[in-house]
């Protein structure tokens, strides 16, 4: 995963960034300590609990990951979320 910050991530303030996936990609299981909000702008993205069978979204689709929760992201061809 390469990604591209638009402001500081670990300042106080609302920040972005814009997240580009290799094919295949798959991160290991992990919580995040805030709570995110993205959009899939090319690709298809997978994000779910580490159990759930693999539901592809594509462009467009969006979600919201609560902080503290247990999850995964997958990518299949080139993605940006």
């Amino acid at each position: 995963m390469k990604d591209s910050m638009f402001s500081d991530r670990k300042g106080k303030v609302s920040t972005s960034l814009l997240a580009k996936f290799v094919h295949g990609f798959s991160s290991s299981p992990h919580i995040n300590n805030v709570t995110y909000r993205a959009m899939v702008v090319k690709g298809l993205v997978h994000k779910d609990d580490p159990n759930a069978e693999n539901m592809w979204m594509p462009l467009g689709s969006f979600w919201t990951q609560p902080a503290g929760e247990s999850h995964l992201l997958s990518s299949k061809e080139e993605s940006i979320a």
